[in-house]
This record gives C-alpha cells, sequence and structure tokens, in this order.
C-alpha cells in the first residue's frame, strides 16, 4: 500500500483531511487507527481511479483542504476489496456475477503489478467459491494470454463468449486498427470447444465499412460459420466525423443497408438452428423476471428460456427443454 500526502494551504479558520481509498471500509480504518492523531476532521471518499478523484476535487476546490491522503493500491490490495463486493453480492443472494466494461481483456495493464484477465477470473473463482456462475462480456481473442485456458476449465465460469469481431476479412480488420485476425479468431474458437464442447459464441459486426467489397463482406458471412455465431450484433457502418475511416472511400447506403440485412438473417438462421438442437437437453436456468403464470430467464449459453411456473427473480433452476417459440426457448422443471 502506498499513501501519498499533498499538503496545502487552508483558506478556512478549521483545517480538513480529504481521504480518499479504495473502499469505505478502508477508509474507516485508516481514521480509526492510522490518522487519530490529526486535529482535523475527516471526509472520506470511495474511489478506485485517479480520474474519479480529480472529479471529486475540482467541484470542491482542492484549496478547502490543508492535507489529502489518497491511498494507491497494489494489485492484491486492489484486489481484495473487489473480491469482498463480490463476497457481498453474493452473500446477499445473487447468484451471478458478470464482468463487464469497454475492453475487458486489456484489464491490469495499467496497475503496478500489471496482472492479467485471466489472473483476475482465477481468483474470483478461488477466493468466492460460493459464487455459482461468473460471466463474461464482450472480449477481445488478441488479448487472451495462456492462463485463460485452465481457467475456461471451471464450470462456474459460463461457456458463452461474445467476441468483438467487427469483420472477418484482414483487410478491412487492420484497416479498422483492430488487434486480431480473422484466423486468430477462429483457432481461439476452436481452442475453446476443444475444452469446453458445449460452448457458444456471438459476436459484434460492422457491415460495410469503407473500402469494403462484396467479396470481403463474404469473408465476415463466412466467419459466422467457421466461428460458430449463434448471438449475432449487427451494425451498418456510419461515418464519424474527423475520423480515419470518414476519410476513406465510402460504401454505398443502399450496399451498407442490404449487407446489414444479410448478415442479421444469417445470425437469426444459426441461432434457429442451435436452438431446434437443444431440445430435449436438461439446463440450468438463472430466472431474471417472473410473469403471471410464468418466469424468464437466461441458460449458461446466453439463450432466451420461458418455463411454464413462476419462479423468484435471481433464483437457478434445473430445466429441460421441450420446444422453441420465436428466439426463446421453452422448458419445464426437470
Amino acid at each position: 500500500l502506498t499513501t501519498l500526502l499533498v499538503g496545502q494551504y487552508l483558506k478556512s479558520d478549521f483545517p480538513s483531511i480529504l481521504l480518499f481509498s479504495g473502499s469505505l471500509a478502508f477508509a474507516d480504518y485508516l481514521r480509526a487507527n492510522v490518522l487519530t492523531g490529526f486535529p482535523w476532521n475527516l471526509w472520506a471518499y470511495s474511489t478506485t481511479t485517479f480520474n474519479e478523484i480529480i472529479q471529486i476535487l475540482n467541484p470542491i476546490g482542492l484549496y478547502s483542504y490543508n492535507l489529502i491522503v489518497i491511498t494507491i493500491f497494489s494489485f492484491p490490495a486492489m484486489l481484495f476489496f473487489k473480491i469482498g463486493k463480490i463476497k457481498k453480492i453474493v452473500s446477499n443472494g445473487y447468484n451471478e456475477v458478470v464482468l463487464t466494461g469497454v475492453d475487458i481483456t486489456d484489464y491490469g495493464k495499467d496497475l503496478p503489478a500489471k496482472p492479467t484477465f485471466s489472473n483476475l477470473i482465477k481468483r474470483i473463482l478461488k477466493l468466492v467459491p460460493e459464487l455459482r456462475q461468473l460471466r463474461l462480456s464482450s472480449i477481445d481473442c488478441a488479448e487472451i494470454d495462456k492462463d485463460f485456458w485452465d481457467v475456461l476449465k471451471d464450470k462456474r465460469l459460463m461457456s458463452h463468449f461474445h467476441l468483438s469481431l467487427q469483420a472477418g476479412n484482414n483487410l478491412i480488420l487492420k484497416r479498422m486498427k483492430r488487434r486480431h485476425s480473422r484466423e486468430m479468431a477462429i483457432n481461439f474458437c476452436k481452442k475453446v470447444l476443444s475444452i469446453r464442447k458445449d460452448a457458444t459464441f456471438g459476436a459484434d459486426i460492422i457491415a460495410g465499412f469503407p473500402t469494403e467489397t462484396e467479396t470481403m463482406f463474404q469473408d465476415s458471412i463466412k466467419l459466422v460459420d467457421e466461428c460458430n455465431l449463434t448471438h449475432l450484433h449487427i451494425f451498418p457502418y456510419s461515418p464519424r466525423e474527423n475520423t480515419p475511416a470518414s476519410r476513406m472511400p465510402q460504401v454505398q447506403k443502399k450496399i451498407i443497408k442490404d449487407r446489414a440485412r444479410r448478415l442479421r438473417e444469417k445470425g437469426i438462421e444459426k441461432l434457429k438452428q442451435y436452438l431446434k438442437k437443444n431440445i430435449g437437453k436438461k439446463e440450468r436456468i438463472l430466472i431474471e423476471s417472473r410473469k403471471e403464470n410464468f418466469s424468464l430467464g437466461k441458460d449458461q449459453h446466453f439463450l432466451k428460456v420461458k418455463l411454464e411456473e413462476e419462479f423468484k427473480e435471481g433464483n437457478i433452476i434445473s430445466c429441460i427443454y421441450t420446444g422453441v417459440e420465436n428466439d426463446t426457448l421453452l422448458a419445464r422443471i426437470a
């Protein structure tokens, strides 16, 4: 743990200490055990990033305090408080935690010990054995390290992976400045399936990125099959002012619209095929909402499920799939 003390001249008659820490619990500890000798009033804020500290300092005026105490956590200490939050969530009855954010697989590179995303997953699963389900949001296959493959064996890690693919053609990916290639995406999915044979995949794909030809677009269509994608998020490209892409040769809007339609139709086809394959299978469902005479939830593969009974939100129920209704699996109690 590193503590940074920043002294300031005071403009009021009553000096104060402004304390920033990774948790209010730790702030209370410092107040009771470390800063007891200080005569000043003490304010405690819970924060984890420097940007958040600045956001707090600017409105209140830095000059109002003669001593600012900012605690900067090493990775083990930061992780301790993250784990503590997850334990609290689980103790309150929640059965699933989702790790989400912008570029979550890039986690740890700005931290002192440079922990990896795989290390974070591993420690959560190890230190919170009561957690029944851990789910990942969108990930970048280019950032996956070798430790991930051992973590993947833990059945509490949900076996649905949403990939930020964007395109299936390598030249377009390069022009997008993406870190992965189509081959990396295909190999990632194959390796996941070699460890978790029931795994499913989703992806974000942009239709009609500047310079995309029909042949390049077909690479995106083919990638849906090559990566066994069942959950597609399709976005028609739209230029953003003053970006490199906006200065590239643009694809006609009607072509972009048509390509987006074709990708969506491909995604619907793949999802319907997968849903039908699941009829008769037994699965665990996390209940998300309760209606009159039925409940709605999702299974570990992120499939929508309708159960013909009422259950409390947050419960995990074992069921058997009996049919398909649009994009939803129908189920009964196992």
